[in-house]
């Protein structure tokens, strides 16, 4: 019998700057997973930090899920920090766009790039 992955999966990742705090999401964010992103990213987002999603993985976000990208962007920039969603798949990004959030929280196509892009930030 073949093991399924997970539903979702959350991880750390790093860069060359402390003042950003990477992680990854990968599989399906949905209603189930929410708790699990405020527990795990939300608890580790510090004042003054930056956040950065690397969603490549990320086959399926729905209503729910947005809403708590939209929780991490509040309270990433309430603590004078902010947020940076890169390496959107197909299907997010079009949740993203319909949905408008883009218009609202940045989007890059690369970590490298996200973490540019909070080089530039006059919020900084």
């Amino acid at each position: 019998m073949t093991a399924h992955p997970p539903a979702l999966e959350i991880a750390p990742g790093a860069t060359d700057h402390p003042e950003v705090c990477l992680w990854t999401i990968r599989g399906e964010l949905d209603l189930n997973g929410v708790d699990q992103v405020r527990d795990t990213i939300g608890a580790a987002l510090s004042p003054g930090r930056w956040l950065v999603l690397d969603l490549a993985g990320l086959e399926f976000l729905d209503s729910a899920g947005l809403g708590v990208i939209i929780w991490l962007h509040r309270r990433a920039t309430d603590g004078g920090g902010g947020l940076v969603l890169c390496a959107l798949t197909r299907p997010v990004a079009q949740l993203m766009d319909i949905s408008g959030v883009q218009t609202v929280i940045p989007v890059e196509y690369s970590v490298q790039r996200a973490v540019a892009r909070i080089g530039r930030s006059p919020a900084r």
